[in-house]
């Protein structure tokens, strides 16, 4: 971000009358608090706008985008974001919406840790993992979409990526981060970064998160 906005041939060196940037990666609630302060100084509109939802979510346009700016900025931009999302979630100023997609990627995490480690659990107690998937598609409070996006990654050991594990590593050590300065403790959040570490170092950084089940596969009388 700081190569596409500071450098000399960047967004603030092209000084180009009401612009406005909308930044749709995902960044620390410092640096985007850091972004919006120069965006204020060179006269541009900024609009923090991280999303949520895989490789098929983009293509499909059926992201969720999470907002942070000025109300107004957002509304006008909306069709733009639309055409890339289902839908908006405003979060408020810039850093809000930095913050939001750090607390839902924390959930997309230990999401994708719970099945994988359920379903090395199923297979070692004798269980094929078929069975867990259907018990989850069937229950009520457990019913869940992205459950189902990860089922035949899981069942096919299909690891073409959909979220690359080195980016929720990323994601995680943001989470982590920002948690110590706020002085919260994230004791599940700690172990899942433990995992997604090892499971990196094992060179499975390019290929989908869901890899983790070939890390769990080494973990059965290892701790990490």
């Amino acid at each position: 971000m700081r190569d596409i906005t500071e450098n000399p041939d960047g967004i603030f060196a092209a000084k180009t009358p009401g612009l406005t940037l909308i930044n749709m990666s995902t960044n620390s609630v410092k640096y985007t608090k850091e972004l919006t302060s120069k965006c204020f100084r060179e006269g541009i509109r900024f609009i923090a706008c991280p999303v949520s939802g895989s490789k098929t979510s983009a293509e499909r346009g059926e992201l969720l985008l999470m907002a942070g700016g000025d109300k107004d900025d957002v509304e006008k931009n909306k069709n733009l974001l639309l055409s890339m999302g289902k839908s908006i979630i405003y979060a408020g100023v810039q850093e809000k919406a930095a913050a939001l997609k750090l607390c839902v990627n924390l959930i997309l995490a230990h999401l994708t840790t719970a099945i994988c480690e359920s379903s090395a659990l199923c297979t070692n107690l004798g269980l094929k993992e078929e069975i867990l998937f259907e018990s989850l598609e069937k229950s009520p409070a457990l019913s869940c979409p992205y459950f189902s996006l990860k089922k035949p990654k899981i069942l096919n050991s299909d690891y073409f990526p959909e979220f690359a594990l080195k980016n929720m590593l990323r994601d995680v050590r943001l989470i982590l981060a920002e948690a110590k300065d706020k002085k919260q403790n994230l004791p599940v959040t700690d172990a899942v970064e433990k995992l997604l570490l090892k499971s990196c170092n094992a060179g499975n950084g390019d290929y989908d998160l869901s890899i983790i089940m070939k890390t769990l596969e080494t973990l059965k009388t290892e701790r990490i």
